[in-house]
C-alpha cells in the first residue's frame, strides 16, 4: 500500500513539474488548484497512516524539485530545431590566427569581469589559484561548476583555464561545449572553427555541428555531423543530428538506420524521442550490444528429449531431478519476496523510491536501461513467446492424442507390445524433433534475454532490490527450460509403454571362465642344467631351480603371466646322467609367493613336494604330488603324471560356520 501510494503522488508531481510539455520548472509553494483537489480527494478515506505517507511524499517530491531532479521523460520541444538565427549567425567572427584567437578569449574575460557578480569572479580566482598545482582538478573546475548548477561560474572558469593553457587542445574544445551548454552558441562556434584548422578530429566536428543546430542553421549542422560520420560512421550524437535533420524534412525511411546507430552505440533522449514519435521499427536485436553472459548454454543446458523407448524412462528420472532444483529456486524466490516485502513495510517513502530509482529519476544510464528492457522484453515475449509455443505446442498436443488413440487399440500382450513399441518409436521421433526445433529457435533467445535483463537492471534498481530482481529472474530462467518438458510427455503413455513393452533382452553368452578352460597336457619338458642350477620348460611354464639343502626356485606360465617364487629345503635321492638321461627323485619344503601381471602378490604359503622323473638326453617326463597351504587358494593336493594334473584335495582358506544357530558357547 505505501509503495502504491508513494508513486502515485510521485507522478502527480512530476506532472505539476512538467506540464504543457515544458522543461521542468521550480514546483510553487501552491499547486494547480485541480491537482490539489485530486489529492484532497484521495485522502478523504484514508487512514491516519495512509495520510501521513501522502504528506511524506508530497514534501519528497517538493525536495526533488528543488535539488533539480525530473521525470524520467521527454518532451516534444525536445525534438524540434530552433528557427534560424540570421542576425546572430550574421555577426559570429572568422578566426584565422593565434593572435586573433587570443584577442578573442581576452574580450570574453573582459565581458565576464564586467558582467558578473564581482563575488562570484572571486570565488573562482581563489578556486584556481588553490587548485594550481592540482592539474586534474584545475583544467576540470569548469565542468565541475557546471555540474554543480554553477552555471556562470563555470563559463568564467573555463574561459579562465583555457587562456592559462592554450596548449591543451581538449580545454579548449570544453570551453566552447560549457558555452554552447549555457544558451551561447555563437560565442562557442568561432572557437570551434579556429580548432578545427589545426585539430580536424570527430569532437571537434560534432560539437560544431550541434552549435550551428542550436543556432538553427542546419546546412552547417549537417555539412559537420556528415563530416564527423566519415571519420566514424558509429558515432552517436552525430548519428543521432543527421536523423533529426531528416526527421524535421518528413524523411523518416532514412532517419531510421541513424537513429538504430545512435542507440546502439550511445544514448540521448532525442534518439529515443524521435524513435517513439514516429514509431520506428527499431527492435531490440538491431541496438543490442554485448553484456557479461551470467548464463550461457555451455553450462546450463536444457534436458534433452527422449530418442527412443530405451531412453524413456531414465529422461523422466532426470526430469524428476530438474523439477526439484526448480521448485528450490522457486522456494529461494519465494523467501527473498517476502523478505523484501516486509522491508519495504518499514522502509520510508525515499527509500522506496530509491529502490526503483531508474524509473523516477532522469540519469542517462537509467533511461538507456528503461528503453533496452523495454525492447527486449517486447521481442522476446511477442515473437518468441507466444508465437513460437502455440505453434509447437499444438503440435505435441497432436502427437500424443495420436499415440493415445493407437495405444487403446491394443493390449500388453507380445503381440500387442509389439504394435505398442512401433507406435512409441513413432511418437518419440516426432516429439523430439518438435521439441529440438522449438529449442533451437527459443533457447538462444532465452539466453540473450535473461543475460540483457539481468545486465540493464543495474542502471534501475538499488542493491536490495536488485538482489530480489535476481533471484526471482534465475528462478525464472529454470522455470524455463523446465518447460521445455511439456514439448514431449513422457507420463503416463509413454512411460507406461516403456515399462511394460521393455524388450527382453537376448539371453547373455556367459564367459569362460579361465579355470574352465580345459588345461593343456604337456607331457614331456625341456632340462638343461645350468651350473648347480636346472632350467625346465614346457608348454605351460617356465621354471629355474637349484641348489643343495637351500633349495630356491622361479617359476612363471606363460598363459597367466604369473610367477611363483619358491624358497626351502630339498633333497635329492639320485640324478640322471647330463644330456645321457635315467631317473631321478627328490623332494622339497618351504614358502612360496605367487605374483600377478602387474605386480601385486595374489597368494602365498607353504609348499611341499616329491616326485621322481626320466629322461633321455634333454628331455624328460615326470610324476609328483604337490601339497599348498595358500593363504589364498587352501589347502590343496595335486598329482602329476607325464604333464596331466589332477585334484586329489582341495578345501577353501577360510572354513564357514555351517550352523549359525548352534551357540555352544553361550551355555
Amino acid at each position: 500500500m505505501k509503495q502504491s501510494i508513494f508513486i502515485t503522488i510521485t507522478l502527480l508531481l512530476f506532472a505539476a513539474g512538467n506540464s504543457n510539455g515544458l522543461m521542468a520548472r521550480q514546483m510553487q509553494d501552491s499547486m494547480d488548484f485541480d491537482q490539489q483537489k485530486m489529492i484532497e480527494e484521495m485522502m478523504k478515506d484514508m487512514t491516519p497512516e495512509e495520510r501521513k505517507q501522502v504528506e511524506e511524499a508530497l514534501q519528497m517530491g517538493k525536495e526533488m524539485h528543488e535539488k533539480g531532479v525530473t521525470l524520467n521523460s521527454s518532451t516534444e520541444d525536445d525534438l524540434k530545431i530552433p528557427q534560424r538565427k540570421e542576425k546572430i549567425l550574421s555577426e559570429i567572427p572568422t578566426l584565422s590566427s593565434g593572435e586573433q584567437y587570443n584577442s578573442y578569449l581576452a574580450g570574453l574575460i573582459a565581458k565576464c569581469k564586467a558582467n558578473i557578480d564581482p563575488k562570484i569572479i572571486s570565488e573562482v580566482d581563489e578556486l584556481l589559484s588553490k587548485n594550481s598545482g592540482n592539474t586534474e582538478t584545475y583544467v576540470n573546475l569548469g565542468s565541475i561548476l557546471l555540474m554543480q548548477k554553477k552555471p556562470v561560474a563555470a563559463i568564467y572558469a573555463a574561459i579562465k583555464t583555457a587562456v592559462a593553457k592554450p596548449e591543451l587542445i581538449l580545454l579548449q574544445n570544453n570551453m566552447a561545449v560549457i558555452l554552447h551548454q549555457t544558451g551561447n552558441p555563437q560565442i562557442s562556434v568561432p572557437i570551434l572553427q579556429y580548432l578545427l584548422i589545426q585539430n580536424n578530429n570527430t569532437l571537434i566536428l560534432n560539437n560544431l555541428a550541434q552549435s550551428y543546430l542550436s543556432l538553427g542553421d542546419t546546412g552547417n549542422a549537417g555539412m559537420y555531423f556528415r563530416a564527423c560520420l566519415q571519420m566514424d560512421p558509429d558515432h552517436s550524437e552525430s548519428n543521432c543530428g543527421v536523423g533529426l535533420l531528416l526527421t524535421e524534412e518528413g524523411k523518416i525511411t532514412e532517419a531510421t538506420p541513424y537513429i538504430k546507430k545512435s542507440l546502439k552505440n550511445g544514448y540521448s533522449e532525442t534518439a529515443d524521442g524521435l524513435m517513439q514519435k514516429h514509431k520506428m521499427d527499431i527492435k531490440f536485436s538491431d541496438i543490442k550490444p554485448y553484456v557479461p553472459e551470467y548464463f550461457n548454454p555451455q553450462k546450463y543446458k536444457p534436458l534433452p528429449p527422449a530418442y527412443t523407448m530405451d531412453k524413456v524412462l531414465p529422461t523422466s528420472e532426470l526430469r524428476e531431478e530438474f523439477d526439484n532444483m526448480t521448485r528450490e529456486w522457486m522456494q529461494k524466490k519465494e523467501k527473498v519476496n517476502t523478505e523484501q516485502n516486509n522491508k519495504v513495510e518499514n522502509e520510508s517513502l525515499s527509500q522506496i523510491a530509491d529502490r526503483i530509482r531508474g524509473n523516477l529519476f532522469n540519469s542517462p544510464f537509467s533511461k538507456k536501461a528503461l528503453l533496452m528492457l523495454n525492447l527486449v522484453n517486447n521481442e522476446f515475449y511477442e515473437h518468441t513467446i507466444n508465437a513460437l509455443s502455440y505453434e509447437y505446442a499444438a503440435n505435441q498436443t497432436e502427437y500424443y492424442a495420436e499415440l493415445e488413440k493407437q495405444s487403446h487399440l491394443v493390449g500388453y500382450s507380445d503381440e500387442g507390445c509389439e504394435k505398442q513399441r512401433g507406435f512409441l518409436a513413432s511418437y518419440l521421433e516426432k516429439s523430439a524433433k518438435n521439441h529440438d526445433a522449438y529449442q533451437r529457435q527459443m533457447l538462444p533467445k532465452l539466453y540473450e534475454w535473461t543475460n540483457q535483463s539481468l545486465y540493464w537492471n543495474h542502471f534501475v534498481y538499488n542493491e536490495e532490490q536488485y538482489k530480489m530482481y535476481f533471484v526471482n529472474q534465475v528462478a525464472g530462467f529454470f522455470d524455463a527450460l523446465n518447460g521445455l518438458g511439456k514439448l514431449q510427455s513422457l507420463y503416463p503413455q509413454p512411460e507406461y509403454i516403456a515399462f511394460h513393452c521393455k524388450e527382453k533382452e537376448p539371453e547373455k553368452v556367459k564367459p569362460v571362465k579361465l579355470d574352465s578352460i580345459p588345461e593343456p597336457v604337456c607331457p614331456f619338458k625341456v632340462e638343461i642344467p645350468l651350473g648347480g642350477a636346472k632350467v625346465k620348460w614346457d608348454c605351460k611354464t617356465f621354471e629355474v631351480e637349484g641348489g643343495e639343502l637351500i633349495v630356491g626356485g622361479y617359476e612363471k606360465d606363460f598363459r597367466t603371466g604369473e610367477v611363483t617364487l619358491f624358497l626351502g629345503f630339498g633333497a635329492g635321492i639320485f640324478a640322471k646322467g647330463t644330456f645321457i638321461g635315467g631317473f631321478e627323485g627328490g623332494g622339497k619344503i618351504g614358502a612360496f609367493v605367487k605374483v600377478a601381471k602387474d605386480g601385486t602378490i595374489i597368494d602365498s604359503g607353504n609348499k611341499g613336494e616329491i616326485g621322481i622323473d626320466a629322461g633321455i638326453g634333454p628331455f624328460m617326463t615326470e610324476g609328483k604330488l604337490t601339497g599348498i597351504l595358500g593363504l589364498e587358494s587352501g589347502a590343496k593336493l595335486t598329482g602329476t603324471i607325464m604333464g596331466e594334473e589332477k585334484t586329489i584335495y582341495e578345501s577353501d582358506p577360510v572354513e564357514k560356520q555351517v550352523n549359525p544357530e548352534i551357540h555352544i558357547f553361550n551355555k
